[in-house]
């Protein structure tokens, strides 16, 4: 089979696993709406099973496109003459196949299930064409990384490993260097113009505004600009920070809507709290651990396969950068989650209403599947918190209204979110020390304590 047969083939089979697993959690939305049409659960918790169970089908389509995909390369390898002309263009052939494909999963996907969600649960309208637009930007912007290396590797090789070829592949590399740098320096700029943020003055939360920047001066953090995410998946993540020149603060109407004051006072806070602890450079910097570490890799890979004669000392340097690089992306990691536990117990002090808090982590867990990994380790500690003395809000102790209910055996730790409390004033000092744990007054004692049931 020549290789152009191959790497159409493998295209096509891309394809059409897309479209079937694609239409596969269309038939499981569906199924979600008519259980929450019939009074089983609101129609936002259907929503949210939804979403786990496509969690775990996009896990199903990646793992079957990198088998698609390898194969194919498989195939045209031993189609070519090893590592010759031929070979170089098929990878940059591939490459292309692959974004095509991924990007056709991400606006497919947003026509036939974000679309219909929208529609059905939110009561928002969302045309065609402003939803193709939307998700080319974003798969663009999100693909770009991927698409680039493969090129990248498919140049070097197209040009026989030749100084042109490498020039290229380091070009690519740069390109790739300088787009990272720049998402983190106008992080703002790159978020509003992806996933067409609007100012939150120009909303119905105008009067969240004036809240949020007491809130940063009591933190002690400035912010450049507030803005408002329309209700994407990329909202569902509920309050983000973006831009290391002039941070500013995304909010998502997913989350507003969902959620009372106090848990979006709560989320609001430790969002500044990590603003303030510079997690904007800690992230970049753990994104360009990873990234450096994909290049190296990917760079290393291509010389041992490209020359006969190794040079052993230039890969056993390779080697140790790629130990180092990987050392250092995790212990980035546990540094940034180590950064978020701090942030939630700062946070809860500052408010006085750890309650809020834990409340507002299971509404960010239903909303998005991908936070409950981390969000679970973060109840735990304010779990303990809660049994412990310390800066308490006068209704620190009364159930937190919202749409997701969160108990403990028999005691309920919130309300229906149609009973939220009239709106209490940022504080202009810490809030006094409360003796005894929360969970002695919210439900009953605290004997026989058992972890919180996220229903």
């Amino acid at each position: 089979m020549p290789w152009q047969g191959a790497v159409l083939l493998g295209f096509v089979l891309s394809l059409c696993q897309i479209f079937l697993l694609i239409l596969l959690e269309r038939l499981i939305l569906e199924q979600r709406l008519v259980a929450a049409r019939a009074g089983n659960y609101t129609l936002l918790t259907g929503y949210a099973r939804f979403l786990r169970v496509s969690r775990n089908i996009s896990r199903l389509l990646l793992t079957l496109q990198i088998v698609i995909w390898l194969a194919t390369l498989l195939v045209v390898f031993f189609a070519t003459v090893e590592f010759s002309a031929p070979f170089g263009l098929s990878i940059c052939c591939i490459g292309a196949g692959v974004a095509l494909s991924l990007l056709t999963n991400w606006m497919v996907y947003g026509l036939v299930i974000d679309r219909r969600a929208l529609a059905d649960i939110l009561g928002i309208s969302v045309s065609v064409g402003e939803m193709m637009w939307q998700r080319l930007k974003q798969g663009l912007f999100g693909y770009l990384f991927p698409f680039l290396v493969i090129e990248g590797v498919g140049v070097f090789i197209l040009f026989n490993v030749s100084f042109l070829g490498t020039t290229l592949l380091l070009a690519v590399f740069v390109a790739l260097f300088l787009k990272g740098l720049g998402s983190a320096i106008f992080g703002d700029r790159v978020v509003r113009w992806v996933y067409a943020a609007t100012p939150i003055q120009e909303t119905q939360w105008t009067d969240l505004e004036p809240r949020i920047r007491q809130w940063a001066e009591v933190v002690g953090v400035k912010l450049h600009s507030i803005y408002l995410l329309r209700e994407t998946r990329f909202n569902s993540h509920g309050i983000v920070v973006a831009g290391l020149r002039q941070p500013s603060l995304f909010l998502s109407d997913m989350f507003l809507n969902n959620a009372d004051w106090r848990q979006q006072d709560a989320l609001v806070v430790v969002t500044l709290i990590l603003l303030a602890k510079q997690t904007l450079r800690y992230a970049w910097l753990l994104r360009l651990c990873t990234a450096l570490f994909v290049i190296l890799l990917v760079s290393l890979g291509v010389y041992v396969i490209t020359y006969a004669d190794i040079n052993g000392g230039l890969v056993f340097i390779a080697l140790a950068l790629l130990i180092a690089l990987l050392i250092c992306r995790r212990v980035l990691q546990r540094w940034f989650i180590a950064l978020y536990y701090e942030a939630d117990f700062q946070a809860a002090s500052i408010t006085g209403d750890p309650l809020a808090l834990l409340v507002a982590l299971n509404t960010l867990a239903k909303l998005n599947p991908r936070t409950a990994s981390l969000s679970v380790k973060r109840v735990r500690l304010l779990e303990r918190m809660m049994e412990q003395t310390g800066p308490r809000a006068s209704w620190a102790n009364t159930p937190v209204p919202s749409f997701v209910p969160v108990a403990r055996a028999l005691q309920s730790f919130t309300v229906p979110i149609d009973q939220a409390s009239s709106l209490a004033p940022v504080p202009s000092g810490p809030y006094p020390i409360a003796e005894g744990g929360i969970a002695s007054h919210v439900g009953g004692g605290s004997q026989n304590y058992e972890h919180f049931v996220w229903n």
